[in-house]
This record gives structure tokens, sequence and C-alpha cells, in this order.
């Protein structure tokens, strides 16, 4: 859990590097263990294949989101939880490599298991071409919210009404970790456009500080 911990403050820092050496190291701790506890540490593969999606590595980001799939049924509290998010991030992977249908298919379960996940609605709206209303009706919070619209403005083209739409819910959230998994978000991608989100960033790094 330590590492876990370290890893996404280091990725709310832009240090990914380091990010991915702390979940390197929990997972080593985790074969070395060999099994999942109800309160043990899940997510890590998730984390793993979000860091290597952000270096471009798509085909062994795939492997890991599966990787965390596979543990499921391990019991763990979180495990639904975490096999949504890591269905929402094949879902964008699915849609890189073009094949839509099968990203359609991966929102949808993301959503089977997470009815209200942001991400995964925007997932549909881009795949869909149709608007996404479960993200502006949902209950969770503003950043989230934010992120999933922020997507949708990222697909267009239109980056600085993404950047604005993050930076406004940024501004208004109360101290906490909302918003860190930014630098390494699949739908948003910023590091194809650096200085649109620079400052944004840099917020975030203080946010973490």
């Amino acid at each position: 859990m330590a590492h876990l911990l370290a890893a996404t403050v280091f990725v709310a820092r832009g240090r990914l590097v380091e990010a991915e050496r702390e979940v390197d190291a929990a997972l080593a701790l985790g074969r070395a263990a060999g099994t999942v506890a109800p309160l043990s540490t899940v997510a890590l593969h998730w984390l793993k294949g979000l860091l290597l999606l952000a270096r471009g590595c798509e085909v062994e980001a795939s492997d890991a989101f599966q990787r965390e799939l596979a543990l499921e049924d391990s019991g763990h509290l979180y495990a639904r939880e975490c096999s949504a998010n890591a269905w929402y991030a094949l879902g964008v992977c699915r849609l890189r490599s073009g094949d839509r249908l099968a990203a359609h298919a991966a929102f949808e379960q993301a959503i089977a298991r997470v009815p209200r996940h942001p991400m995964a609605h925007a997932g549909i709206a881009l795949v869909t071409g149709t608007a996404a209303p479960d993200i502006a009706n949902t209950a969770q919070a503003t950043v989230d919210v934010a992120l999933a619209r922020a997507g949708v403005y990222v697909a267009a083209g239109e980056v600085a009404n993404a950047v604005q739409c993050v930076s406004t819910a940024l501004a208004a959230a109360p101290p906490g970790n909302a918003g860190w998994l930014l630098p390494i978000e699949p739908l948003l991608n910023v590091r194809l456009h650096p200085p649109a989100w620079a400052t944004e960033l840099a917020t975030l790094c203080a946010r973490a500080s």
C-alpha cells in the first residue's frame, strides 16, 4: 500500500519514472506473497498499465489491464471498482487502435460494474458520437466530471476547452487527491500537448506537495 500511495503522489507531481518504480516494487512484493487478501492492494496492474500507456506502450499496457481484470474474483473489497477502471482503460486502448466495437464493449463492461463511471460514459459518447447525459448528472466529484468532459473536448480537437474545464474544476476543488491521475489519464493524453497543460500540471504538482 505504501508503494501504491507513493506512486500516485509521484504521478500527480509529474514524476512518472519514480511512480513506475514504486509500482514495480509493489508488484514484486505481491508476487513474493503469492496471494490477494480482501484488504491487500489491488489496482497495481491498472496503474502500471496507465503508466505504460502514457509512454506509448499500448500492447504492454493492455496486458497489464488484463492482469488487473484477472484479479476481479480475488475477493478484494475494491476489485469491482478496479476492474471497472481497467475495462475503461482497455476501451481507450481499443479506441486508439481503431476498433470501435471492442472499445464500446469495454466501456460497457466498465459501466456494468460502476454505472456512473464518468470516463467510461465519455468513451461511449466518443464511440457513438452522441451526448453523454450521465456525465452531467453524475454525483461523483466535480474534478472527475471535468476530466470526462475534457476527454470529449480533446477527442474533438478542442484542447483549449479541455484545459479550461479541468482548470476550473481544480480551482474549485478542496485540498486532496482530486485529479491526481491527470498526467496519465488516457483519454486526455496530456503528453501530446505539454504547453497547453503546463499550468494545470503545475497546479496539480503543488496540490500533491
